[in-house]
């Protein structure tokens, strides 16, 4: 429903002559703005284009260069590694010195204090029982001997020993090249590995040749980068550069390795400070979706915001890389599979981003820059602001004007509205005056144009309001006697159970309905009577109520029904006018005799239900209404035996003859349906069913009848 905002004619009339007067400067002022707008816009997108593809060719340069930077640390981890397992060979193939100790992993658990343990929270850490990392206990003074089950370490204490030799190379590498080495060891066949720098935490079921990296070696028997694997200790993201070792027999003996955090390999990578800020940078792997052909990007570590290459955080579960295009991701896979780099614009994380890949290794590693292309083209967006800016002065400077020009509108429209709005407050009181009563009240209204007509219309217009509200008045009076007329209440009586409604379509109606208690004169009788006069209104209210006198002054009489529907009718027929008549159904009950007589004006039959054969008949008469003929003579009276539990409905035509909006009748079968599955409840509460029903089945539709009904059960 739209919302209406009520406003006086002097505003009404105040904001037409704003229009008027403030109209060409808006549009003036609209003109400049869009002229300086599409010039910011035109530079906005040139610069912007021009910016775009600069960004994209640096930051393809700074990927390649740093690609060549992290593969230049790998060659000297490779040296390394070489130098370590020609180390291991050698001293593998010598004799066991005869005094040297080793300390195994059980005693880095214990703390030993010989082992000189110390904590390095930025590099060694390990998860506890909560799945929290915590600071992880390291010895950079010895290694730590750790002999997977089921080998028992007096087995492999000669191998231990010689092993213990290599300490020294391990601290000079930690030394020189801590910020890329993170731990060393050698694993042998035999299940003995030695790490260094040494520390706890192995599991029992721990063993070095179940390893991803001792597999991989054993099977390429050369220098190789292990894939992307959960360090077993940190659950960090590693991989590991590894060389075979072998016996003096050229047989394979174990592996010597290096283990290296990816992220200590891109610490030094620097973004310009304006992309930085917006600017994520991924670690990646692509790992096989199950056995199928497809891959998926896995994120191993990723560097964000203005901490861009100095934090790295390694996500401690799998974080596929998800794009705002399937194509664009597509596309990645498809490069990443062939050892591709490459760039292209995308979208990630409800950004628009320009995406620039580069593999390193033979490890299936990719790092991923993601630069915001809004922060690329911000520079072009500030000098559309700028072009903004100016126009935003040179409306300021026509804010004055405005305000003069509005001040100016307002005195004259306030000055000229009271020609219309004083005529208009004058009926407006006028009307206010009718409204309380005052219908002697008249205007005066000469201003010569529409408002001196509508003054005089106003005029004319009283008398007549003052007869159509003298006529309703006299409608509410005569509905409120008619109501007054109908029954107040249901007669209490022994044996009977009775109960009636009658629902008016007009303010007044033609149906009536009564009870007559005859215990005056015939104790055990009570009288029902029901008609329906034609039409509606007033006439048919007055016939009623002639009716319903004629009834009670005869009916206390030891007359038939027949008898007195006789006498209504005659003192009818001299009264009303041609056209006007009334049905009626009148029924007298005997509880004594326990019988029921009736006779009929020409009024629908009775419904009667028994209970103890679920079987309906009819209480009919073959009379005409009353008041057509007077000298009809009404048939003799029905007598007829009332049987325990009888119900008998009267009703008027209003009720079977309602309509819903498809036009379809209520009918007497729904009647019969409710009086049958409402049979054993009260007579008011069947009333009660009757008058919902009629309601649900009608809908929206208007009641275009009078609907009447007295519902009487035989409860002795």
């Amino acid at each position: 429903m739209p919302i209406r905002v009520p406003l006086q004619i002097r505003w009404k009339l105040l904001l037409a002559m704003l229009a008027i007067g403030i109209s060409p400067l808006i549009i003036s002022a609209w003109l400049n703005v869009r002229g300086l707008s599409e010039l910011g816009a035109m530079l906005a997108q040139q610069s912007g284009q021009a910016l775009s593809e600069q960004t994209r060719a640096n930051l393809e340069q700074m990927a390649d260069n740093y690609t060549r930077l992290v593969d230049r640390e790998r060659q000297f981890i490779e040296l390394l590694v070489r130098i370590q397992a020609a180390d291991a060979e050698k001293l593998l193939g010598a004799a066991a010195p005869q005094n040297g100790g080793v300390y195994w992993s059980d005693a880095f658990d214990r703390a030993d204090e010989a082992l000189k343990l110390q904590t390095l929270p930025e590099r060694y850490q390990q998860p506890n029982a909560a799945g929290e990392q915590i600071p992880a206990p390291v010895s950079f003074v010895h290694q730590a001997f750790f002999a997977a089950s089921p080998v028992k370490r007096s087995e492999v204490l000669a191998e231990a020993v010689k092993l213990s030799r290599m300490t020294t190379l391990y601290r000079e590498a930690h030394r020189h090249h801590s910020d890329i080495v993170y731990r060393q060891y050698v694993a042998l066949e035999n299940g003995l590995i030695a790490t260094f720098p040494g520390h706890g935490g192995y599991p029992a079921e721990f063993d070095p040749r179940e390893r991803s990296w001792y597999r991989e070696q054993k099977a390429a028997r050369d220098f190789h980068w292990s894939s992307p694997h959960t360090d077993t200790i940190s659950r960090r993201a590693i991989v590991t550069a590894t060389m075979p070792i072998m016996d003096p027999g050229g047989s394979f003996a174990g592996v010597a390795g290096t283990d290296i955090r990816l992220t200590s390999l891109l610490q030094s990578l620097v973004l310009p400070p304006h992309l930085s800020a917006a600017s994520d940078v991924l670690l990646t792997t692509i790992d096989p979706v199950g056995d199928t052909a497809d891959l998926e990007i896995v994120i191993v570590a990723k560097t964000t915001g203005n901490e861009l290459g100095r934090t790295w955080r390694e996500l401690p579960r799998v974080e596929r890389l998800v794009l705002g295009n399937e194509r664009d991701l597509n596309v990645l896979k498809a490069d990443m599979r062939n050892q591709r780099g490459g760039t292209i614009r995308t979208r990630y994380a409800g950004r628009d981003m320009f995406c620039v890949y580069r593999p390193f290794g033979e490890n299936r590693s990719y790092l991923v820059f993601l630069v915001s292309a809004t922060a690329v083209v911000d520079p072009a967006m500030r000098a559309a602001q700028y072009a903004l800016a100016s126009t935003k002065r040179q409306v300021d400077a026509l804010i004055p004007i405005a305000i003069a020009i509005i001040l100016a509108v307002a005195l004259i429209a306030f000055v000229s509205s009271k020609t219309i709005t004083d005529p208009i407050n004058r009926l407006v009181d006028a009307a206010t005056r009718i409204g309380q009563g005052d219908f002697d009240v008249r205007v005066a209204i000469k201003t010569g144009d529409e408002l001196e007509r509508l003054g005089d219309v106003f005029n004319e217009m009283v008398p007549q309001l003052e007869e159509h509200t003298r006529v309703r008045e006299a409608l509410n009076l005569a509905s409120e006697v008619q109501r007054h007329l109908l029954p107040d209440g249901c007669p209490t009586i022994d044996g009977i159970d009775v109960a009636g409604f009658s629902i008016y379509c007009d303010q007044t109606g033609g149906d009536y309905y009564d009870f007559l208690d005859l215990s005056s004169s015939h104790a055990s009788r009570i009288g029902i009577a029901l008609g329906d006069v034609s039409g509606h209104g007033i006439a048919s209210a007055l016939l009623m109520t002639t009716v319903r006198a004629l009834l009670r002054g005869v009916a206390d009489s030891t007359h038939s029904p027949a008898e007195i529907l006789q006498h209504i009718s005659r003192k009818l027929a001299d009264d009303v006018h041609a056209g006007r008549f009334m049905t009626l159904f009148y029924l007298l009950v005997d509880l004594d005799r326990r019988t029921i007589e009736w006779a009929s004006a020409g009024h629908d039959p009775a419904i009667r239900y028994n209970p103890h054969s679920d079987s309906f008949s009819v209480l009919e008469g073959r009379d005409i209404p009353l008041g057509i003929d007077k000298d009809w003579h009404y048939c003799d009276t029905q007598v007829e035996p009332l049987i325990e539990r009888d119900l008998i409905m009267l009703g008027t035509d209003g009720i079977w003859e309602t309509r819903n909006a498809a036009g379809e009748f209520f009918g007497k079968a729904r009647l019969r349906t409710i009086i049958g599955e409402k049979h054993n409840e009260s007579a008011q509460a069947i009333c009660d069913h009757i008058v919902y029903a009629l309601q649900q089945f009608r809908g929206t539709e208007p009641q275009r009848d009078d609907v009447t009904a007295v519902v009487f059960r035989f409860t002795a």
